[in-house]
């Protein structure tokens, strides 16, 4: 029972990194560009 929970969280961590990388790499490069701007 509880090895099935810890799986699932461990699936559902794996989820949000692949899908929050991305938008973390996106989120730097908007506030690089934001900050270039302002100069």
């Amino acid at each position: 029972m509880v090895r099935s929970i810890r799986t699932q969280l461990e699936m559902d961590t794996q989820q949000i990194i692949t899908i929050g990388t991305p938008f973390l790499v996106f989120g730097a490069l908007f506030v690089v560009l934001v900050l270039i701007w302002e100069k």
